[in-house]
């Protein structure tokens, strides 16, 4: 190697020291003024080719956005993104919980008056059968309609207690209470209704029915006996003022039955029975009279106790009104908030996940942009820097990032290597300088040997402290670029962790989303069942309506057959009125008859002893006549008492006619009650149906809000992908430094 001069090598050494004071500047992170000429040489001596600019993205677009995120770190931003990420998440779980707790608790309402509509329901069907055996028991007088009335008493008083238990119906618990004291008089009303027709008799066998029935027929028998037809015509009037009181239950019969007794006991008193016999019949007319009396009475306290029966049932009306008005009006409600709440559920999630997606989206995109561009627009310059262009201009030595700290090692690094070019140039000028001293000195070399060695050996040394001083240049160069890139490392790991810690909330998103949608199905289940039962509901009270519509049917025919046998009774009572106009023609021919004797008697008894043979005959005639009066007055007689039982048939007939018309009337009301019922239960069943639609529509959003969740993985799977690929541009870098600094040290 040539010896240098001493000038050139005084000039490089200068020059390198005032290259390390403005590295020192430069790689100061305060000081903002510093541009990357101040590293340039400042020998005006020098030609320094023209400067090719590398622009890190600082064009006047990008905005404060930009200028924002290069003055912070790499790992800020990266953590910025998993900030936004997990907010996102948190405000989706606590939106969600919100939500959920409201939505839940309006299903929870929906359900709890959806219940209270069943039980309602129920309760007004078992009142319609508590009337119903009631009615029944009224019309037939059997026992077996006191169990079927306290078996719909006990499921009545039962479906209260339940309605009474639940939460939602405190706000008419005045009207159940009240409900409930209502049925427990019309139990306690009809318990009493029941034991009077016990007394009374159940048929004309038991009961008092059955005592009057056989002191009747006491009486009957001895009458019979004795042959008395005057008492025997009494004791049917009698007879027919019983039925009478049976059939219209007035008092008035009573005080007949009164009036026919004193008329008996003076007919009697007026016969030739003999005393024994007349106090037996006194005896057992007594009996009967007495015990029908008890009768009387007894079926007058049950006919006031039986009305009472349909005023404490109308009394209850109103409670039954406020209890259904109740639950009509607050289903619609409930339903009506549901619906909302899931409406508002729906659209809050998927509003709240498209935008954490678009927020994490955009933010991402301009974070990695502001990380990624940089820093493969840095490697390009290395390279360049690698092959030896120092053309090229570092721009954005300003930034506070980790891309500004590279940026300024890089133009620190730029700078060394012009110098090092010029230093090199420099020293083949001071070697072709040196050759032609050499030359020069040729024929001096001889004389000066002495002076030239010295003098090489002082080059020699200044070229070994100028090797010295590049070699610290270069390994202060290693340093910083190492360091950078060790950030850069650092910041890609923390930005892959990041990306991680994202993608594994968004699983923890997709799971929770998963199990919303699962709750949802769960909630959608419950909703059938409910709407199975309703249905099932539905078809009992249609059942119901059925069985009341046949009843109806079986009492229409009833009083059909009632009307027939009418007509047919007035058929027999017209015809014994046409046996008793003849039995009074015949009456009339009798007097008539008796007449022609009594005339024919006195013309005998003027003809004297001519006309006594004709006398004989005209008695026997009038003889003949008395008696076909007396028999004619007989059957006159028993006619009446035929036409007078025939009237209180037909009377009988008419009134069972009207009950069994009253009690068909009852069956309409009835049937007519149901079907309206049946139409409430249809409609809560449509309702619930409604319902168990809107879980599925909530559930088929939050299938939609999974898929959201999904894609919100994906992005953050992508992400992850950036930052792997910024971790291998990282290394490329440093492979590039490594390769540009061996070049530096082979050359």
């Amino acid at each position: 190697m040539a010896i240098l001069p001493a000038k050139i090598s005084l000039r490089s050494v200068r020059r390198i020291s005032k290259r390390k004071q403005k590295e020192s500047i430069v790689m100061n992170p305060d000081d903002q003024n510093q541009t990357a000429d101040d590293a340039a040489p400042t020998d005006s001596d020098d030609n320094v080719a023209p400067k090719t600019s590398v622009k890190l993205n600082s064009t006047t677009n990008a905005g404060s956005r930009q200028n924002l995120l290069r003055n912070s770190g790499i790992g800020k931003r990266i953590w910025s993104i998993v900030g936004i990420a997990a907010a996102g998440v948190i405000g989706l779980g606590i939106t969600s919980a919100v939500f959920q707790s409201k939505f839940d608790a309006n299903q929870t309402q929906l359900d709890s008056y959806t219940s209270i509509a069943s039980l309602i329901s129920k309760l007004e069907i078992n009142a319609l059968q508590m009337r119903r055996s009631e009615k029944d028991f009224l019309l037939r007088r059997l026992p077996k309609y006191r169990g079927k009335y306290l078996k719909a008493a006990k499921h009545g008083q039962a479906v209260l207690g339940e309605i009474r238990q639940v939460p939602a119906a405190k706000g008419v618990d005045g009207a159940s209470q009240k409900l409930s004291a209502g049925v427990k008089t019309h139990i306690a009303q009809f318990e009493t209704v029941f034991n009077l027709q016990k007394t009374l008799g159940f048929n004309e066998k038991s009961g008092l029915q059955g005592a009057l029935r056989k002191a009747v027929h006491g009486v009957e028998t001895y009458l019979k006996k004795v042959k008395l037809d005057n008492l025997t015509v009494k004791m049917l009037m009698m007879r027919r003022h019983e039925k009478d009181f049976i059939m219209r239950g007035a008092q008035k019969y009573v005080a007949r039955i009164d009036k026919r007794q004193a008329e008996f006991r003076s007919l009697l008193a007026a016969s030739t029975l003999p005393p024994a016999t007349q106090k037996a019949i006194n005896g057992l007319l007594n009996d009967y009279v007495g015990k029908f009396k008890n009768f009387a009475e007894t079926s007058l306290i049950l006919k006031k106790e039986t009305k009472k029966l349909s005023s404490i049932f109308a009394a209850m009306g109103p409670s039954f009104k406020k209890v259904t008005v109740f639950s009509q009006t607050r289903l619609t409600e409930a339903r009506a908030t549901y619906e909302q709440a899931k409406s508002t559920l729906s659209r809050t999630l998927i509003g709240l996940t498209i935008g954490i997606l678009i927020v994490s989206i955009f933010v991402g995109f301009f974070i990695a942009r502001s990380i990624v561009s940089p820093v493969q627009i840095l490697s390009g310059a290395v390279s360049r820097l690698a092959d030896g262009d120092t053309d090229v201009e570092i721009v954005g030595t300003e930034f506070r990032d980790e891309t500004g700290t590279m940026a300024k090692a890089l133009e620190v690094f730029r700078g060394n290597l012009i110098e090092a070019k010029k230093l090199e140039s420099q020293q083949r000028d001071a070697e072709n300088k040196a050759q032609a001293e050499e030359r020069r000195h040729e024929a001096e070399k001889q004389e000066a040997s002495g002076k030239e060695a010295e003098r090489k050996e002082r080059e020699a040394a200044e070229q070994h402290k100028r090797t010295e001083q590049i070699e610290k240049i270069i390994a202060s160069f290693d340093t910083q670029i190492s360091s950078v890139v060790e950030t850069l490392s650092s910041a890609t790991t923390e930005m892959q962790s990041s990306a991680e810690t994202m993608s594994a909330t968004a699983e923890q998103t997709n799971k929770q989303a998963t199990a919303v949608a699962a709750a949802s199905e769960k909630a959608s289940v419950n909703v059938q069942t409910v709407a199975s039962s309703t249905e099932e509901l539905s078809a009992s009270v249609e059942e119901i309506s059925r069985q009341v519509t046949q009843s109806n049917e079986i009492a229409q025919n009833a009083v059909n057959e009632a009307k027939q046998t009418n007509e047919k009774v007035e058929g027999l009572a017209e015809a014994a009125q046409r046996i008793g106009d003849v039995v009074n023609l015949i009456n009339d021919i009798a007097s008539q008859t008796n007449l022609l004797a009594l005339n024919a008697t006195i013309e005998a008894a003027r003809a004297g002893d001519a006309g006594k043979g004709f006398a004989v005959v005209a008695s026997e005639v009038k003889s003949l006549a008395t008696q076909t009066g007396k028999a004619t007055e007989e059957i006159a007689a028993q006619i009446t008492a035929i036409q007078n039982a025939t009237n209180d048939a037909v009377q009988a007939i008419q009134g069972i006619g009207s009950t069994i018309g009253h009690l068909g009337e009852i069956a309409t009301s009835v049937a007519s009650a149901v079907d309206q019922q049946g139409s409430a239960t249809r409609e809560i069943a449509t309702s619930v149906q409604q319902a168990a639609a809107g879980t599925q529509e909530v559930s088929n959003n939050i299938t939609q809000v999974t898929q959201a969740a999904s894609e919100s993985q994906s992005s953050s799977t992508q992400m992850l992908s950036a930052s792997k690929e910024l971790a291998l541009q990282g290394d490329v870098l440093r492979g590039e430094v490594d390769k540009f600094l061996q070049e530096i040290r082979a050359a």
